[in-house]
């Protein structure tokens, strides 16, 4: 069909006002306009298209400057001696969030004002999106290398670039170099000059996106799915599942969506050589397809830096979330290992020796018959030891949002308990409420693009179908995300369901491994 519709086009194109001027086809005597123009000769600008990306990308760039008043005000707020320049000094959270206000501030005042603007200050305004985003990047980039390189970094307290910044600023002096050239060159040259030098800047600005690209997935592989780097400074640690997957998840997507960035603006370079091969109705949906990628590279950024309040809580900012932190401090003195004693208090008596039973340190009923054997899981001694095994097992399955995928561990001692683990059953971590929450999310996934494109079937103007794509595409990422969480939360659960606990049986009224005082020292406490 597409075939025949240029056929006879080509056919009539006599037919139509000034041939479309060259942003059409022309059918039957009428022009199909390319999704940026509108007019029966294709020589207006379509003012929906230009308004509704306008308003995302505003939308995403005031997005971005909330997030860095709210993370001004909340570092003044932290300070002893609250001073505005202290809590406006420079870090990577402030950089990037105002890269970002510049890229979206930028292509936004691009669709609003385009149509009045000539030739060479359009395509300057529409190219100047991408040196704020590769700027936004290589600074991720250099603060993944000093994390995986440099020893000793602060990475619970905002900071800016220290070994890495020099060359930092020597790449964004050379990028912006790029782009003042660019801004210069166009402007002084005819109007073939003008698109030839366009695609030649453009095609930097590629290059750089796919070198960032590369190096963005060298370190974010290292640091994220290979966990290594200078930031490991104890001995190999656990990873957090779910830190990892979210990590992983926002790397893979930022990936993606700069990859598809980069060759939709390679294709648009040599479009003369291929996008007269393709339907009108082709080359408009490319053309609003590539404007939510990109679109979707400057949303990751407000998306991933959601915390301005906590930035050591991003993963993006801080790998070391990845790790699982094992601190003994607070509870050794329950260790068989580390308890001494400094005192006649710390003896065990003749009632301490003659105890009667044990209760489980759970539901503090030892009588119980429907709550499995009595267990020693750990390495606790004393009150914390003794415990039912289907207590502990329900126990860790209600606190399974904070047990880890490789073994859940004693609160207390940190000893990893040692499971035996059936065949795994999703359905069998899915309580109600994770029932509903599934349900929820998965009809919100299937029923958001469909009600998008009933709703851009209507006779809406394109305006609001652009709106309404947006948040659709807006929509689907938090379903996703949300959707994610979810499953993480339904294996752990289905993952302990069918767990068995091994543990040493609790016989008589002594622990076994329990230190047992003797007369002499009864003699001592009495005397």
């Amino acid at each position: 069909m597409s075939f025949f519709l240029l056929k006879m086009s080509d056919g009539s194109s006599t037919n139509c006002p000034s041939n479309c001027n060259d942003h059409g086809l022309c059918v039957r005597g009428s022009c199909i306009c390319e999704v940026k123009y509108s007019g029966g000769a294709c020589d207006d600008a379509n003012i929906g298209y230009f308004i509704g990306f306008s308003v995302v990308f505003f939308f995403v760039s005031a997005v971005s400057a909330t997030q860095l008043f709210l993370c001004v005000r909340s570092e003044f707020k932290k300070l002893k001696r609250p001073s505005i320049a202290k809590a406006c000094r420079l870090t990577v959270q402030k950089t990037l969030y105002i890269c970002m206000i510049i890229a979206c501030g930028s292509r936004g005042v691009y669709y609003s004002v385009q149509r009045y603007l000539p030739a060479w200050l359009g395509i300057n305004l529409f190219n100047a999106y991408y040196p704020p985003i590769i700027s936004g990047f290589s600074l991720i980039i250099c603060f993944w290398a000093e994390t995986f390189h440099v020893v000793g970094l602060r990475l619970d307290k905002p900071r800016f670039l220290s070994k890495s910044s020099l060359a930092f600023i020597a790449f964004n002096v050379f990028l912006f170099l790029v782009f003042l050239a660019q801004f210069i060159t166009i402007e002084i040259t005819d109007e073939q000059g003008k698109v030839y030098l366009s695609n030649i800047f453009t095609g930097i600005f590629v290059v750089l996106m796919f070198l960032m690209l590369m190096l963005f997935l060298i370190y974010g592989v290292e640091l994220y799915y290979k966990v290594r780097g200078a930031f490991i400074t104890t001995e190999p640690s656990n990873v957090d599942i779910t830190q990892a997957a979210m990590s992983r998840f926002g790397l893979f997507s930022q990936a993606s969506l700069q990859l598809l960035t980069s060759l939709f603006l390679l294709g648009d370079i040599m479009g003369a050589k291929w996008k007269h091969k393709l339907p009108m109705e082709g080359r408009n949906a490319l053309e609003v397809v590539f404007r939510v990628f990109e679109l979707g590279v400057a949303l990751w950024f407000s998306c991933c830096l959601w915390n301005w309040k906590s930035p050591s809580q991003l993963w993006i900012l801080n790998p070391k979330r990845l790790l699982v932190h094992e601190t003994d401090e607070e509870t050794s003195h329950l260790l068989g290992q580390s308890h001494h004693c400094h005192s006649y208090e710390a003896i065990e008596t003749d009632a301490d020796i003659d105890a009667p039973h044990r209760d489980c340190w759970i539901c503090y009923d030892s009588d119980r018959t429907d709550a499995g054997p009595m267990i020693l899981p750990c390495n606790c001694k004393g009150d914390v030891a003794a415990v039912h095994h289907d207590c502990l097992k329900r126990w860790l399955l209600e606190s399974c949002p904070e047990s880890r995928l490789d073994g859940p561990k004693c609160k207390v001692c940190r000893e990893e308990y040692k499971l035996e683990t059936g065949r795994k059953w999703l359905p069998s971590g899915l309580t109600v409420r994770h029932w509903i929450q599934t349900t929820l999310i998965l009809s919100m996934m299937i029923g958001t693009p469909i009600s998008v494109y009933f709703l851009c079937l209507t006779k809406m103007s394109e305006t609001c179908k652009v709106v309404v794509i947006g948040m659709g595409v807006v929509l689907e990422y938090v379903c996703l995300r949300l959707l994610g969480f979810n499953m993480l939360l339904v294996y752990r659960r289905a993952r302990l369901a069918t767990m068995s606990i091994i543990g040493d049986p609790v016989t008589g009224s002594q622990l076994p491994g329990e230190i047992h005082t003797t007369p002499e020292a009864v003699d001592i406490t009495t005397a």
